[in-house]
């Protein structure tokens, strides 16, 4: 009885939450109302006509409102923070999922679907928060949701920013999920006849760094034969370089003019960061800094002096090893050559003669 009654009492606040929604617009209450029953977020994103994805089959949900005008802009802005709240329960769900998932030797089917689910729900919700922020305009938001962690559906979210012509949004969102070759891809098309988005090109290219060495020869092609001093630029990156060696052949292959100038900034850079580290070793020893631009030679040589006496060192310690045997053995054979003659000596000593008084 207790259970029935429980399960009526949810009942009608549930009809009240639609109510709400639905007959009195009061978007916020029922929205809080329907995060606190905990209703699965896609029973109330069905409220929102054209929200869910077209092959997601959701059930129809049992009031209908039309929502055009200010009442969509009014229910929109109810929905993101719900959208947000819902969003901050499902990832610390996931996140607990995947440690449990790590501790099991062998997975279970039943983990493995709730983590499916998880994330399934997770990729509906971000791309309908992404949905929201694009109808409100909200495009530092929409930067913010796309710059971070994520999950928004990547086709369907290109195609909400791309009905708005946000070009570099897309660029965000394919480079956050790591579709670097798509990102630059697009990048390259509307770039084509625009020193700006050149520019933007040379940014991206130059923040992936030597760990994406073939993208970055790849799309720096472009930019060097058109924009050649914002090409440069691609390769000037001081946090993750790409090796100069391959930098300066692939430079003097797309454009030789560029070989000298990044030579310069190559030798400038190498020099800058030797004597950096010899301000540290210094520091680290607690000796007084003094300038030093001959630093990495001479502590080159002072290593290659000290393996060699280290070398020579160990190789004495070699020989005398292997020597000792033969000394030991020499020096018993004497031993026992002096005891044999020791008793014949002293039988050959001739006493000594009284002198006649």
């Amino acid at each position: 009885k207790r259970i029935k009654k429980q399960q009526k009492l949810q009942q009608i606040k549930l009809e009240n939450a639609y109510h709400l929604f639905c007959e009195k617009a009061q978007f916020d209450k029922a929205l809080e109302l329907f995060y606190v029953l905990e209703i699965p977020a896609i029973t109330v994103l069905a409220l929102y006509p054209n929200f869910l994805p077209s092959n997601l089959n959701a059930s129809p949900p049992p009031y209908h409102i039309e929502l055009v005008g200010e009442t969509k802009d009014q229910a929109t802005k109810a929905l993101i923070p719900y959208l947000g709240r819902v969003r901050v329960v499902l990832m610390d769900e996931r996140k607990f999922n995947e440690k449990e998932k790590e501790k099991e030797e062998e997975g279970r089917p039943k983990e493995e679907e709730e983590f499916a689910d998880v994330t399934d729900v997770l990729v509906i919700v971000d791309t309908c928060l992404l949905r929201s922020f694009m109808s409100l305009n909200a495009e530092s938001s929409i930067q913010k949701l796309l710059k971070n962690e994520n999950y928004c559906h990547l086709k369907e979210s290109e195609t909400i920013l791309r009905s708005h012509k946000q070009f570099k949004l897309i660029v965000d969102l394919y480079c956050y999920h790591g579709q670097h070759k798509t990102a630059l891809d697009l990048l390259q098309r509307i770039g084509a006849h625009s020193a700006r988005d050149a520019i933007d090109t040379v940014d991206y290219l130059s923040k992936l760094g030597a760990k994406h060495q073939d993208i970055v020869l790849k799309y720096s092609t472009w930019v060097m034969k058109k924009h050649p001093q914002d090409g440069l630029r691609i390769f000037t990156n001081e946090a993750d370089p790409v090796p100069p060696l391959v930098v300066l052949d692939h430079i003097k292959k797309q454009n030789p003019d560029l070989a000298v100038p990044y030579l310069e900034w190559a030798v400038e850079m190498y020099d800058n960061k030797r004597k950096e580290k010899e301000k540290k070793k210094r520091r680290g020893g607690g000796g007084e800094e003094e300038e030093d631009d001959d630093g990495d030679w001479e502590e080159e040589q002072e290593k290659k002096r000290k393996s060699k006496k280290k070398g020579k060192k160990r190789g004495r310690e070699e020989k005398e090893t292997q020597q000792k045997p033969k000394r030991e053995r020499k020096r018993r054979k004497c031993s026992d050559e002096i005891e044999q003659q020791q008793p014949t000596q002293t039988n050959q000593v001739s006493p000594k003669k009284e002198r006649p008084s």
